[in-house]
């Protein structure tokens, strides 16, 4: 296999032979993962009349939508390198290659950013009040469906603040299978700092809540319904039959094309399927949807990058964008376990899942918005979140008998640490290095996750609650001698939310259009300007739904 792709590189750099060099669109989209599925769907609608091609570089053989393996056969296993603060760790950061991208293995967590935060850090254009409009246009939220005294979000705030008939479900807690465990630490937590219904309403975004999912339920009216996964493949692409669009899965894009008379305007990809080379040509645009880490590669593979890393490879410098792969930000997890009075009943996915949303008062900067997320599990979920990668004690999930526990997973949100991704070969197959930046530490940093470490331990051990219901910390307990700051160390992993390695308004214009180049713009979570203080899907899908917008609005005649 590794002769067969050596040859196939070979043949694209040296020789760009293409058998299908006459085949031409109006678009091609590159990635079909969260944000590309939302591109193909609307520029193939049907009054635009554009032809569209969307290549992704995995199969089309994904089958089971509850399955939320993080370590499956459709992850590349991307690394970072080792990191100093981690005292030489390296840090995974789980993909899934295939259609519909990681959204489909992810937590599915629903969750808007701050209005504040965009306010604030993100660029003209990209406000809350720029974005709000396709927050809305793409929802189908539950207080629809639910009466308010169920969901507790009152007719007028449903009306105000969420969308209905949008293409993607928004599903409610599972109230009625919630663990008294879960439902008594919420009731404690409403009597001290304060529990929001809904999250998602920009005025009661702090506190805790329970988690509302990217989940369509198969009857809306009824609160414990069955639901699936609601991936944006699902919601805008899976069933569609339009001969103005074409999705090849297995297509391995191996670098943009420039027109040989205008040396910075794209004119296609060349990709490779099925041990074949093919070029198709765009009319218009190629959209960039290969994620956080494969689009900084491709751009970089086809000369459209950092002068010194390009030549480092030999590579044709088509244009000199300093920012890509750059201002790669990813949030910082770390996990604790405690030993509970009694057995906690397992519990459907996302039914055992509560949190807070806190602000650790550490940057006076950051006081109008939430800097700290912190999950509680009822039951340990291994498969998930992957805690033997991290260094997580296997004896509190495989022990006989089991020991009963709770977790909790703390996030710093917002962290000061920023990283690259860059090339390291010619190779479109091999993965890029990544760094992290976890080198050295901010005491921002340190300190936040430190905050969220004592929360977490008050709570468990000066509350009604955990007077209640915990006997003991488990994890990390006394393990690292006491310390902290080596548990940190050595535990401390991705909390999975990766983005910014094209960030708009600085490797793109302000309509995520590459710098440098022509007719190539970018739609997935690589845009983020800045890192957001929560869960960044929701954010991705409502800035796919504007840029689809200002693409029809550019191209519309």
């Amino acid at each position: 296999m590794y002769t067969i792709r050596l040859l196939i590189i070979i043949q694209c750099f040296l020789y760009c032979i293409s058998l299908e060099s006459d085949l031409e669109y109006d678009f091609i989209i590159v990635g079909v993962g969260s944000g590309g599925s939302i591109m193909a769907s609307r520029l193939s609608e049907e009054d635009n009349n554009w032809s569209v091609l969307a290549l992704d570089c995995g199969s089309s053989t994904y089958k089971d939508e509850d399955n939320n393996d993080l370590s499956g056969v459709h992850d590349p296993n991307y690394f970072s390198i080792s990191q100093d603060y981690l005292l030489g760790r390296v840090i995974r950061n789980p993909r899934y290659y295939g259609i519909g991208g990681t959204a489909m293995i992810n937590g599915m967590t629903a969750v808007a950013p701050s209005r504040y935060l965009l306010d604030e850090l993100w660029p003209n254009g990209w406000k809350w009040d720029d974005l709000f409009p396709y927050m809305i246009k793409m929802e189908n939220h539950y207080c629809y469906y639910l009466s308010s005294s169920l969901t507790g979000i009152s007719d007028e705030d449903c009306k105000k603040w969420h969308g209905k008939n949008g293409p993607i479900d928004i599903g409610p807690p599972l109230f009625d299978k919630m663990p008294k465990v879960l439902l008594d630490i919420m009731k404690e937590c409403n009597e001290s700092i304060g529990f929001t219904n809904d999250y998602n309403n920009p005025t009661k975004q702090y506190g805790c809540y329970y988690q509302q999912q990217f989940r369509k339920s198969l009857n809306k009216s009824d609160p414990n319904s069955r639901t699936i996964r609601a991936s944006t493949w699902e919601t805008h692409l899976n069933g569609l039959n339009r001969s103005n669009l074409n999705i090849l899965d297995s297509a391995t894009v191996l670098k943009l094309i420039f027109d040989d008379n205008q040396s910075t305007k794209c004119i296609g990809v060349i990709y490779e399927y099925k041990g074949q080379i093919y070029r198709a040509k765009v009319r218009k645009e190629v959209i960039l949807s290969a994620g956080v880490f494969d689009t900084p590669k491709i751009l970089q593979l086809s000369g459209v990058g950092p002068k010194q890393w390009l030549e480092q490879f030999n590579i044709k410098i088509v244009a000199q964008n300093s920012e890509v792969g750059k201002n790669f930000v990813d949030q910082m997890a770390i996990y604790m376990a405690f030993q509970t009075t009694e057995q906690l009943p397992s519990t459907p996915w996302g039914a055992d899942t509560c949190g807070w949303l806190l602000n650790s008062g550490l940057k006076l900067n950051y006081i109008n918005w939430t800097d700290i997320q912190i999950y509680c599990y009822s039951k340990f979920p291994v498969v998930t979140l992957d805690f033997p990668i991290v260094g997580y004690d296997p004896i509190l999930a495989y022990s006989e008998p089991s020991i009963p526990f709770i977790t909790f997973l703390i996030f710093n949100t917002l962290p000061d640490a920023l990283g690259t991704v860059k090339i390291q070969s010619l190779s479109p197959y091999h993965r890029p290095q990544i760094d992290h930046g976890w080198h050295n530490l901010s005491e921002y940093d340190q300190n936040n996750l430190q905050f969220g470490i004592d929360f977490v331990r008050n709570m468990t051990i000066n509350t009604n609650w955990g007077k209640k219901y915990i006997k003991q910390e488990l994890f990390p307990g006394k393990r690292f001698g006491g310390s902290d700051k080596l548990y940190k160390r050595l535990n401390l992993c991705s909390a999975y939310h990766q983005v910014g390695t094209c960030a708009l308004g600085k490797c793109t214009d302000n309509q995520a259009r590459v710098l440098g180049i022509k007719n190539v713009r970018i739609a997935d979570m690589s845009l983020f300007p800045t890192q957001i203080n929560v869960n960044p899907t929701y954010t991705l899908y409502a800035i796919s739904e504007k840029i689809a917008h200002l693409i029809k609005k550019q191209y519309s005649k």
